[in-house]
């Protein structure tokens, strides 16, 4: 082989593994995006109904996390990735939602039985316990829905920008 083909051959070589290495390197997680809410102390308070804690630990149970203290409360929680984790969430709550009431009238349904002798006691009491097991699932699935980002019941104000200050004499 001449000088010529093995520059040639190195020029192949060198552009395949540059081809190559971003590939073997490239990180298949997505980029985390955040979102942010900033809020006064007295919100943050009055979320804990006058304790300071307690509204820092309910914002902290929603997924927030607390980064900045500068002229208000700033915090951030990861944003979901894609609307279809919401939307499939939303959908489980709703069923979960009509499973919960069709499981309380066939309670009710099943202690009415019971009064006219048609049904037992343990009966009844596994209906019971049906319901409380689907409302503690929903309950679970409201709270994950809550921190995905969807709205929260008592939505927070934003906290008033700080006034400029003017210059001393």
């Amino acid at each position: 082989m001449t000088m010529m083909h093995h520059r040639l051959l190195g020029l192949v070589v060198v552009a395949v593994i540059g081809w190559q290495v971003p590939a073997l390197c490239a990180d298949d997680k997505p980029v985390t995006r955040w979102e942010y809410r900033v809020v006064s102390r007295d919100q943050v308070a009055e979320l804990g109904k006058s304790d300071l804690a307690a509204g820092l630990n309910r914002l902290g149970s929603e997924g927030w996390e607390l980064v900045v203290v500068d002229g208000g409360y700033i915090f951030k929680r990861p944003r979901p990735q894609n609307d279809n984790e919401i939307a499939e969430l939303k959908l489980k709550v709703n069923i979960l939602q009509s499973d919960f009431e069709m499981q309380k009238e066939r309670l009710a349904w099943s202690e009415r039985m019971l009064k006219m002798g048609y049904m037992s006691n343990q009966a009844v009491g596994a209906e019971r316990e049906r319901l409380r097991r689907i409302e503690l699932v929903l309950d679970k699935s409201r709270k994950e829905l809550e921190t995905l980002g969807s709205p929260t019941k008592e939505p927070i104000e934003q906290a008033p920008q700080p006034k400029e200050r003017k210059p001393e004499k």
